[in-house]
């Protein structure tokens, strides 16, 4: 993503960083997030569905449909050939020193 994961560190450590981070806390609970994880789907109507702690995909698939207010039809993934052609990463430890 081409971040500084240097800088992103040091900014969670700082004051700030530990205000937004309550911050952030406090929206959670006012959304009501009770579980992890608390996943929050909002539309532009500003209704939103809200799913909370491990589910199957189509608990997540069921919710989005009801935000979207449209059914969603599946589409075949890539090959992994075509994937790692098209994406320079595809995992965290390959971060080459960044987020």
């Amino acid at each position: 993503m081409g971040l500084d994961s240097k800088a992103i560190v040091e900014e969670a450590e700082s004051p700030i960083g530990h205000k937004m981070l309550n911050e952030d806390f406090a929206l959670a609970g006012k959304l009501g997030a009770r579980g992890f994880p608390t996943i929050i789907m909002i539309n532009e109507e500003n209704k939103g569905v809200k799913i909370v702690g491990s589910r199957s995909l189509n608990m997540y698939v069921q919710g989005l449909q009801q935000v979207l207010g449209k059914e969603l039809q599946p589409q075949e993934p890539p090959s992994l050939a075509n994937l790692l052609t098209k994406e320079e990463l595809l995992f965290s430890k390959e971060n080459r020193g960044n987020v």
